[in-house]
């Protein structure tokens, strides 16, 4: 993980933080609480997934790997821990080298690192 903001705002208030914006025309967001609940009667805390991304930065790794959208740290979850406190983690975009060991994506990972804690500390305020 990239960190995580624990931030005062509950789950619903999270959107569009510098300059990581939802990718998709209907704004993708999963209610994981409502999901589970539906589909088979589970209860857990406020959690959900929100859909984040940096075009720019995603055409970068893009044109390198092609694969590489399954590692695209393009989600941002963020869920209720205990009251008052809402945790909003990322995945760290280092991953995208790690896993694939291609070492002309690390300075995508780099500027993408740095944007996504820029984005997740605006939460923290």
């Amino acid at each position: 993980m990239v960190g995580g903001a624990i931030i005062a705002a509950p789950p619903t208030a999270a959107g569009q933080h510098g300059d990581f914006r939802r990718p998709t025309k209907d704004n993708r967001e999963i209610d994981v609480r409502a999901t589970l609940r539906e589909r088979i009667g589970a209860e857990m805390e406020d959690y959900l997934i929100l859909g984040a991304c940096n075009p720019p930065l995603a055409h970068l790794a893009l044109d390198t790997d092609r694969g590489i959208g399954l590692l695209l740290p393009c989600n941002v979850i963020v869920r209720t821990d205990g009251p008052g406190h809402t945790l909003a983690p990322a995945l760290d975009p280092q991953v995208m080298v790690q896993v694939t060991g291609r070492s002309e994506l690390k300075e995508v990972a780099d500027e993408a690192s740095t944007r996504l804690r820029a984005a997740l500390d605006t939460l923290a305020e």
